[in-house]
């Protein structure tokens, strides 16, 4: 579903919300300095660059309760390159990064 905690993106399946729910009383506003988090991969899309690389795309929703007990989503669209080394493995060779604002 589209909600303003996915940033605009579609988020398929339960973690994602689960999440929520789990840590509703995780105790973090009390004084519990530990700090909870769950990532989500949302919308990846693999692409042969011929037989030896492969380009991944995503968005990585980092969802994170602070220490004061606050729900915050950090989103991130991330591309990694992979190339393949020998028979069936495979090497990242290339990640970028860009925080959405």
């Amino acid at each position: 579903c589209f909600e303003p905690e996915a940033k605009g993106y579609l988020v398929e399946g339960l973690p994602f919300h689960k999440f929520y729910f789990a840590t509703a009383n995780s105790g973090a506003a009390s004084g519990n300095h530990t700090t909870l988090s769950n990532e989500t991969m949302e919308g990846p899309k693999v692409r042969k660059l011929g037989d030896t690389a492969a380009l991944l795309t995503y968005v990585r929703l980092n969802q994170i309760v602070d220490k004061t007990g606050s729900h915050v989503t950090i989103a991130t669209e991330e591309s990694r390159v992979w190339q393949a080394i020998g028979e069936n493995e495979w090497k990242l060779v290339h990640l970028h990064r860009s925080q959405v604002r």
